[in-house]
Parts: structure tokens; sequence; C-alpha cells
């Protein structure tokens, strides 16, 4: 049976990054790595904006991504709400269609 993999992207409150940071980290199987930066969200609700973000109008976001198998991408979204709620954190799934990692070869071309 073919695996359909799938980009899970995570938009959270910075404050919230090492839980999740650790709770994927700790994840068996081991996910097989993961991305994360820096982000300002420009979304609907400031409830819980401090007064520079009010003014800024954008809030302080830590953003992940991960390519995996749609399965292991809805456990994980399960696992974050069981074990690591964090308010405001969003989600959603693409599907990839390529997935691969480039590689030097330090071998000279064959002619």
């Amino acid at each position: 049976m073919e695996s359909t993999l799938c980009k899970l992207t995570l938009v959270l409150p910075s404050a919230g990054a090492e839980r999740v940071a650790e709770l994927m980290l700790a994840c068996e199987p081991q996910i097989n790595g993961f991305t994360t930066w820096q982000a300002e969200g420009h979304g609907e609700s400031f409830e819980t904006a401090n007064n520079a973000e009010r003014v800024r109008g954008r809030v302080a976001r830590t953003v992940f991504v991960t390519i995996l198998e749609q399965s292991r991408a809805a456990k994980l979204v399960a696992d974050l709400r069981d074990q690591a709620p964090i308010a405001h954190m969003i989600y959603w799934v693409e599907p990839v269609s390529q997935f691969g990692r480039m590689t030097l070869d330090q071998s000279p071309p064959s002619e």
C-alpha cells in the first residue's frame, strides 16, 4: 500500500513553541525532522496580544512545518491536543506530491 505524504503546518503563540518542539522530538516512531521559524500573525483576535502587539496590529508566532504520512499527521495533531493544548494554535494539512533530499555527489560525472 502506498503511503500518502502531507505537509503539516502549525502556527502558535511563541510562548508554546518549546512544548510543541519537545513533544515532536519525543514522538515514536520518530519524526524525520521539522523546521521552525518566527512569524507575525495578522489574525482576527487580539485578546491575548500585549500592548506592543496591539499597536503594531500583529502578534508573535512560531511556525512548525514537517512532512510525514497523513495518518502520522492526524496522530500528531491529536497528541498535541491532548498533551500540549495551546490556545490560539492553528494547523493545516496539505498534500505532498513529491518529497526528497538533495545530496552532493562526490564522484565525478561519468562520460
